[in-house]
């Protein structure tokens, strides 16, 4: 993000900013004026919902369904980003831009009739994520599945082998992927074959097996005071939502790794270094994170000495759940990122660890650190419910978070739907006085937002931060105009507050205010964002747009908007007695598209409405290249 100035403007200050196009001494009163035909969602579907311009915005619309939503950069191959999801034989999608999704069918090939595999595969066929491994030149997607319940076959372990992880294999990332079958050299490679001891497990599905049966149950065995409370399926332990992540080493090698979570019982999560994409190197084996545990340690303190704990803020008292695991690397440190709570209920949402090492030790943050990383704020945000299990993807130099939510939010279930919201690192500190970076979320959004910069045929990006930006008007005490384009959207009212309330605050203004963002050379821009605050008691009803435009001779002129809207009828909910806002949509704006113009300078104003004490904004973007 470039670095932006902020000048408070003594000239601008003398002008009636109320009225400013009747202000002599205003250069925007001044030059030549015309109205600016614009567009600002007063079209709607049959839905209800505003018809946007696809190539300027982008919506988290139902566009695709399924749940555990994984994303693989193939570009660098195929050329498209390949959408995983459960759903069916992990039906994909594939897309050049993350927001338009064509579908490409199921890729898993498990179901051609009733056979070992389909048995083994028979139901919960969950969480696929899948990595291309270049020294063989192929694509392995790991997944969980549970066998058929009705074949147990009798030995000295008799049950059902629940939710166990297995491989598969494909030359596209499209599939078919066939099934590995861990016995045999010319399926799994020689040195992959597993050596179990058949008597203990005889069971069918045993050879499918991701982790060889007799040394992931030895490993339990040994460390039963780390897993406890675990019990064992038939002999197995329950393991899903495998996560596989490459980093590199000092001297620039490759290093590959593998998460996943134990669930039989309680949840944990587990990581592994791998020798290569189907061989763990077993004596790397170890506990990442333990539900309503700050860290392993104060887990396994607990539980062997008797210590006492803290426990997590943001877990509840019965949270068992921590699943779904994600590793993003960034200056050096590791994040751990993963979901708490019931998949099925609203509070289902996303977590983040730090560690200096993808194996950690890790540390869930803590609230002033935005540990609570994605959710739908307590039940704040009644449009959104489950922001949960995801993947994170960067395109164009941007970080994005790729994640399910609740189909109807008002009736949390099983049925999701995959969205996606930006990332942005933001600098805290670590409670130790050393700087930490830490990951935010804009979002989750489900309105009108910028196209994903970095898409191609994006044209249109966010400039607003390139701009000179001036204030005239009334400040709240302790504002600043400086919040304007920080790059963060104000979406919690209570997760993560202590975080929040330090960095992530609005421009509060008490009176009629105009903000002027100046560029250094003229700028295209296409359109202009204005972002509501968090606040319903603080919300705006509409801003007033004039910019200075340059035309082809160099003669300047304005061009200008009296009013632009709040789509309050979309975007909030009112009291019918005096239109006062009861709630409003996170992360929502007031948006003016027009066509192109040569601009030089702009100026937003915003009323107070009468009864309010202040206006919270929370971001203004200048779309524009």
């Amino acid at each position: 993000m470039k670095k932006t100035k902020f000048v408070i403007s003594a000239v601008l200050a003398l002008c009636c900013v109320a009225g400013a196009a009747g202000c002599s001494s205003d250069e925007y009163a001044s030059l030549p004026r015309y109205e600016l035909p614009n567009y600002h969602g007063e079209t709607v579907d049959e839905f209800g919902d505003s018809v946007y311009n696809q190539e300027v915005f982008y919506r988290n619309d139902y566009k695709v369904s399924g749940a555990d939503p994984f994303v693989l950069d193939d570009t660098a191959r195929s050329g498209y980003y390949y959408l995983y999801r459960t759903e069916n034989s992990m039906d994909a999608a594939r897309s050049k831009d993350l927001m338009n999704w064509e579908p490409v069918g199921g890729t898993l090939n498990i179901r051609e009739g009733y056979n070992e595999i389909s048995r083994a595969t028979w139901t919960s066929v969950w969480a696929p994520e899948v990595v291309y491994d270049e020294e063989n030149e192929r694509y392995i997607m790991y997944f969980s599945a549970s066998p058929d319940p009705d074949t147990k076959v009798t030995g000295k372990y008799e049950g059902d082998g629940i939710y166990l992880m297995y491989a598969a294999v494909s030359d596209s990332p499209e599939g078919p992927f066939n099934m590995v079958d861990f016995t045999d050299p010319e399926s799994v490679g020689e040195e992959n074959v597993h050596t179990y001891n058949r008597e203990d497990y005889p069971h069918y599905y045993a050879k499918y097996a991701f982790f060889d049966p007799t040394i992931y149950g030895t490993w339990h065995e040994e460390n039963a005071d780390i897993v406890t409370s675990l019990t064992t399926r038939g002999g197995y332990y329950g393991t899903i939502d495998p996560h596989p992540f490459v980093t590199t080493d000092e001297e620039g090698n490759e290093v590959k790794y593998l998460l996943w979570v134990d669930n039989t019982s309680s949840n944990r999560v587990m990581g592994v270094e791998m020798e290569n994409w189907l061989k763990p190197k077993w004596d790397t084996l170890t506990v990442l994170a333990v539900p309503r545990y700050y860290t392993v340690e104060d887990f396994i303190n607990e539980v062997r000495n008797g210590v006492a704990a803290e426990y997590v803020s943001y877990e509840s008292a019965n949270n068992g759940v921590n699943e779904g695991p994600e590793m993003v690397e960034h200056n050096g440190k590791y994040y751990l990122t993963l979901s708490i709570e019931a998949y099925d209920q609203a509070p289902y949402s996303v977590i983040q660890l730090v560690a200096d090492s993808p194996l950690g030790p890790f540390r869930k943050l803590t609230e002033a650190e935005n540990g609570h990383l994605l959710s739908n704020d307590s039940g704040n945000n009644e449009e959104v419910s489950g922001p949960g299990h995801h993947s994170f993807v960067t395109m164009g130099g941007k970080l994005y978070i790729v994640y399910h939510r609740h189909n109807n939010p008002a009736a949390p279930s099983a049925a999701r739907n995959m969205a996606i919201d930006e990332v942005v690192w933001v600098t805290t500190g670590d409670g130790n006085g050393n700087e930490l970076d830490v990951m935010y979320v804009n979002g989750p959004t489900v309105s009108e937002q910028p196209a994903l910069e970095g898409a191609p045929g994006v044209e249109y990006t966010n400039i607003a931060d390139e701009a000179e930006v001036s204030v005239s008007g009334s400040l709240a005490d302790g504002s600043s105009s400086s919040f304007l384009n920080d790059g963060l959207l104000s979406i919690y009212r209570n997760a993560s507050y202590g975080f929040v309330s330090e960095y992530v605050k609005e421009s509060e203004i008490t009176g009629t205010t105009s903000f002027e963002f100046s560029f250094e050379t003229a700028r295209t821009v296409r359109a202009v964002m204005v972002y509501n605050s968090k606040m319903f008691e603080n919300a705006f009803r509409s801003f007033t747009l004039e910019m200075i435009c340059e035309d082809e001779n160099g003669v300047d002129y304005v061009r200008y908007i009296d009013e632009v809207p709040f789509d309050s009828e979309r975007y909030a909910r009112m009291l019918e007695l005096d239109g006062s806002f009861i709630y409003i949509t996170p992360g929502s704006a007031a948006y003016a598209e027009f066509y192109e113009h040569t601009v030089k300078k702009l100026r937003i104003t915003i009323d107070v409405p009468e009864g309010q004490e202040l206006v919270g904004i929370s971001e203004i973007r200048i779309l524009g290249k």
